[in-house]
């Protein structure tokens, strides 16, 4: 069975409303684009803005300040850290969006920093699910632990559990699940660390236009149930469509997390119905192999089809070599981030107020994936990791 991909002119008409339900396995699918884009773009002028709208000199700039190293904030934003407090026989809960290896390596992070004040943590996977989240919760508060951090979810999907540890003394905390630091996402008043998915959207159209010197045909594929940081990526890489490239045409793909591995069936309809595709950008790089299986099932020509997309997966980073089809990635910093996550809890363990940290991304492509390591590893790349952990000892006070 087919499934319908949708397409629009999006100098006439621009999808702003809820994505478009479609009945086939739960696949939503909504779409806005140009049907009078190329795969190569109008000839550039001296600004480097092409004949055909696409601004190619500003996506390069782009990409070009998203490869350098980050410049997060001071760990001690916010003051010191009252160790005096009891902290070793506080208990934090962490909690994973899903048992995904980024994940992991954050939740590791976390708990190593946690160490050096000898706060006890407890790791608990989810499932990608807000059942399996609020389960998590609900241990963290018949434990009676002191602190939990919700872990890449949308807090706002297991609000009434936030509520709950809230109300029974628990400090909330969350990392990873909105796209900048103007707003805590609901109910979390308590601080923690913005993603970087506002910048990753922004990158992705930057990546691909700037790569191949014009306009693209592109399919998006992205998880609209996984809330904040999926609608900051789709919102913000809409604007710089809009922006950059006028010209391009873009199909979107909306994929539960619960339902990746049947990607390939949908990605190969979507490239079957457009074969001109040359650009394929899912939002998450977990995405990527079973995206590959799609393309491999459609019978369109591979060679010509490039990707680019963010969390700076580890095996994901390894693909990127000449002659490989993902082109670039864009990474949080999953080490400083879990440095910051502690940070921000044991100081209120101790009496301090709440703080935001701001994640920052990097771009990682053929001139600079060698940062990461080989084997890449989700510790090297964005900058000192003992560093990070000195800055905690420093304000352990």
């Amino acid at each position: 069975m087919e499934v319908p991909v949708l397409r629009f002119l999006s100098r006439q008409r621009r999808m702003t409303g809820a994505a478009l339900f479609l009945g086939f396995a739960g696949l939503v699918l909504s779409a806005c684009g140009s049907t009078s884009g190329t795969s190569s773009g109008g000839a550039a002028n001296s600004s480097g803005v092409a004949a055909d709208g696409v601004d190619v000199a500003t996506a390069q700039s782009a990409v070009d300040a998203a490869r350098a190293l980050p410049k997060y904030m001071p760990l001690s934003t916010g003051g010191p850290i009252n160790k005096s407090a009891d902290l070793k026989n506080k208990v934090v809960y962490i909690i994973k969006y899903a048992d995904f290896p980024y994940n992991q390596a954050e939740a590791q992070a976390e708990v190593d920093a946690f160490k050096l004040a000898g706060v006890k943590t407890k790791v608990v996977a989810g499932d990608g699910t807000p059942e399996s989240w609020g389960a998590g919760i609900g241990a963290a508060v018949a434990a009676h632990a002191d602190a939990v951090n919700l872990m890449g979810m949308d807090p706002g999907l297991v609000a009434p559990q936030v509520k709950a540890a809230q109300q029974a003394g628990l400090i909330v905390t969350s990392s990873n699940s909105w796209g900048t630091t103007t707003e805590m996402p609901p109910p979390i008043s308590q601080g923690g660390v913005s993603g970087t998915w506002g910048a990753n959207g922004k990158l992705y159209i930057d990546v691909a236009v700037a790569t191949a010197k014009g306009s693209i045909n592109a399919i998006v594929v992205h998880s609209s149930d996984i809330g904040g940081n999926d609608h900051a990526q789709e919102n913000e890489f809409k604007a710089e469509l809009a922006k950059i490239c006028s010209a391009c045409d873009v199909t979107y793909v909306d994929q539960p997390v619960a339902k990746w591995s049947e990607l390939a069936q949908p990605v190969a309809a979507a490239l079957v119905k457009h074969p001109d595709t040359n650009w394929i950008i899912p939002f998450y790089d977990s995405m990527i192999p079973f995206i590959q299986s799609g393309i491999n099932q459609s019978g369109v020509n591979a060679s010509s089809i490039k990707m680019v997309s963010g969390n700076g997966s580890a095996e994901i980073l390894q693909m990127i070599k000449p002659g490989s089809p993902v082109v670039g990635d864009v990474g949080g910093g999953v080490t400083w981030m879990g440095a910051a996550v502690a940070t921000n809890i044991m100081r209120q363990l101790g009496g301090g107020k709440p703080v935001i940290y701001e994640l920052l991304p990097r771009l990682f492509d053929e001139t600079n994936v060698a940062d990461v390591g080989s084997p890449p590893s989700y510790t090297a790349g964005f900058g000192d990791r003992e560093a990070w952990l000195g800055e905690i000892k420093a304000i352990l006070k």
